[in-house]
């Protein structure tokens, strides 16, 4: 009679979810036979943390920008902020006003 060897096992690194892709668990499985030993799992994606970016008054000495939002994990602009300039000097006994 020959006596079993036993598995060989080897670990499947897991991958991190990130804001948009599912991650797995670390998991391992048996070189000789390729039976799960651990199963990996799912880890779904986590989705964007926002976080929102102030508008910024425009005025006759600089240029505005609307409110916009990113995502403080991975920093993606969820909402890009726009420029605003539209008010000029407007001139009264030659100040502005």
């Amino acid at each position: 009679m020959i006596k079993a060897s036993g598995h060989y096992i080897v670990t499947k690194r897991g991958k991190k979810a990130t804001c948009l892709e599912d991650g797995k668990t670390d998991g391992s499985y048996c070189s000789i036979c390729y039976e799960d030993i651990v199963k990996q799992e799912v880890v779904k994606a986590l989705g964007h943390t926002e976080v929102i970016d102030k508008g910024i008054e425009d005025t006759c000495e600089s240029i505005g920008l609307t409110e916009g939002s990113h995502c403080s994990v991975c920093d993606e602009v969820l909402k890009k902020q726009e420029i605003i300039d539209d008010i000029k000097h407007q001139y009264e006994k030659g100040f502005c006003i």
